[in-house]
């Protein structure tokens, strides 16, 4: 009943109407509290220079999320290929502070894929997964939810919590990307767009080369799928 209960408040907050300000800081608080876990953090080094030593090279950090696989696919976390081009071998840092070590699973070339599954070595009791939307669900204009991770620790040193952030569903990219969607959000690779019911919409892959303010969203029909070359 709790869960039918909070559906319903972000149901009404799809609909762009006066009924969307029902939707309370407790209604969001347990929106998070439910699907906060399958956002993770996913850390990598940049393949170093022949002369440089790769424990020299400062890590970084992108967002990837926890993928549950079709049928006995099993558990995968999904994160920006162009973040990782180049690696076989990252971390994923999950909700609790949890690090394990990772393996990238590129397709056959590892050409111009939006994301890519990596296998973590462990994936802790209570972590939820996330599975996608049906393409009939992805609507220019659909109200959707990213949850944010802050980086940083808070006072007792254990990770930030996190944040909703209301967006939706932007128009179409130009040709030849026109198979993916838009969202006017910055900052934001490997965060996925999350409807009323928790399923991926799309996710964020990268931004814009010509407008910073807006990302490139590829739904799961194209999300690891890589384009056709042209015919010679």
């Amino acid at each position: 009943m709790e869960l039918l209960t909070l559906l319903f408040k972000l149901a009404l907050l799809a609909t762009p109407s006066v009924d969307a300000l029902l939707l309370d800081m407790e209604t969001r608080d347990a929106f998070e509290g439910r699907w906060s876990s399958a956002i993770v953090t996913v850390v990598y080094r940049p393949p170093a220079s022949p002369l440089e030593d790769p424990s020299m090279t400062p890590p970084l950090e992108v967002t990837g999320f926890v993928l549950a696989g079709p049928g006995d696919a099993g558990i995968s976390v999904a994160a920006p290929a162009r973040r990782l081009e180049g690696l076989t071998k990252v971390q994923v840092r999950y909700a609790s502070g949890e690090t394990v070590s990772a393996t990238v699973r590129w397709p056959g070339d590892e050409r111009d894929v939006p994301l890519v599954y990596i296998t973590p070595a462990d994936v802790p009791e209570g972590v939820r997964s996330l599975r996608w939307a049906e393409e009939e669900r992805i609507v220019v204009g659909r109200r959707a939810w990213v949850i944010e991770r802050p980086k940083g620790r808070g006072p007792t040193g254990r990770p930030m919590d996190p944040v909703l952030v209301d967006t939706s569903i932007g128009p179409p990219v130009e040709a030849p990307l026109e198979r993916f969607y838009s969202a006017r959000l910055r900052e934001a690779d490997g965060s996925p767009l999350l409807d009323v019911d928790g399923r991926i919409l799309c996710a964020l892959f990268r931004s814009s080369p010509v407008n910073a303010e807006v990302a490139y969203c590829a739904s799961g029909k194209w999300a690891f799928e890589q384009p056709e070359r042209p015919s010679e």
